[in-house]
């Protein structure tokens, strides 16, 4: 892990065990008030779900892969992270030990790089319709000019004419 990581760990019971200087930065809580904190106070309530089967499966000595997440601040905001965890020993007892990292940057990056991407594909867009509009749009204009001027009787000679311009 890098000095810009989070450290949490956690206990069976959900109870937060520790945590580093890093974890009350991004989050808010000051050190006191973590012995009050369970694991569900600081997982955003939509990612419950799924962290409570993956908690389950960690103390089932389970490896899983890393978690993109987001996590509850005191603010009541929510800040894109990343958590890769795995099942220690800690006082005795199995604990949780996780790897908490920001991503907010990361997502940031992803966002403007999708905006250029649908930028882009809007120019396309819009650079074809306008050259449907300026080149297929007379033409197909002329096109219908020519079959309506064959529904009126003209000579052969201009008969002609109008089908091969066709």
């Amino acid at each position: 892990n890098n000095s810009s990581d989070a450290i949490i760990i956690i206990s069976s019971n959900y109870s937060i065990r520790e945590v580093n200087e890093v974890f009350l930065n991004i989050t808010g809580f000051s050190q006191s008030e973590i012995p009050q904190l369970k694991l569900t106070d600081v997982i955003a309530d939509s990612y419950l779900p799924m962290f409570a089967d993956r908690f389950v499966r960690y103390f089932q000595h389970e490896n899983l892969p890393v978690i993109e997440c987001e996590i509850n601040c005191k603010s009541k905001q929510t800040v894109p992270v990343e958590i890769n965890s795995k099942l220690i020993e800690f006082e005795g007892e199995f604990a949780l030990v996780s790897i908490i990292r920001d991503i907010t940057e990361r997502r940031l990056m992803e966002n403007r790089i999708l905006d250029t991407i649908i930028s882009t594909e809007e120019k396309e867009r819009e650079k074809f319709a306008r050259n449907l509009h300026d080149e297929l749009g007379p033409l197909l204009s002329s096109i219908k000019m020519y079959i309506h001027s064959l529904s009126f009787g003209m000579d052969q000679q201009k008969h002609d004419f109008v089908i091969d311009q066709l």
